[in-house]
């Protein structure tokens, strides 16, 4: 078995959407339990060039199922790690680009470029849905209750420059830009 240093790669710049980077995201089990995870959809132009983390992918398919891999690539219930965004109509923001979802069970590391030496992001607001990023991933695949597919695993992440922010959500200097208050009246009840 391929191990994740031989599969690790850096991902192009990508959107971010979803981060459950800094707490994990709670889901529930086929058996009733919870399972904690670090998650973040990546988000890339149709035009990206994804070459390297196919070949990757479909190198870990063929480790896992040999000769068989094309024809069980194929097949309906295949979970592929590339989805058409235009398939996710729950996310307009998702339309004309490619999704690759991301988890592990550790969170990340998440750093930002500053003089071209990687320094540690450790506010949470400095990392948002809408930020660009890129990210180091490695491929695995599975057979298991069912489920046939491989999955991208996230190693750590690089902010790689500002976005707008997703969500609706507006910073307080955006919102208090320009206001400004009248002058201060004496309360008489103090």
């Amino acid at each position: 078995m391929a191990d994740q240093k031989t599969t690790k790669l850096w991902t192009p710049e990508f959107r971010v959407h979803f981060p459950y980077i800094w707490e994990p995201r709670q889901k529930r089990q086929a058996d009733g339990s919870m399972k904690e995870t670090f998650e973040i959809a990546m988000s890339f132009p149709k035009t990206a060039d994804l070459s390297e983390m196919k070949a990757k992918a479909d190198a870990i398919g063929m480790e896992k199922w040999g000769s068989k891999y094309e024809e069980i690539k194929a097949e309906e219930g295949f979970l592929s790690p590339f989805k058409d965004g235009n398939k996710k109509k729950k996310v307009a923001d998702f339309k004309g680009r490619i999704i690759v979802n991301a988890k592990t069970n550790y969170r990340p590391g998440v750093v930002e470029m500053i003089n071209n030496k990687p320094e540690p992001i450790i506010d949470p607001l400095e990392f948002y849905a809408g930020v660009y990023a890129a990210a180091t991933v490695h491929f695995y695949a599975y057979d298991k209750e069912g489920n046939t597919g491989i999955s991208c695993g996230l190693e750590n992440l690089c902010k790689t420059r500002e976005g707008k922010r997703l969500g609706g959500a507006t910073s307080a200097a955006d919102d208090f830009a320009g206001y400004q208050s009248e002058e201060e009246e004496v309360d008489p009840m103090s």
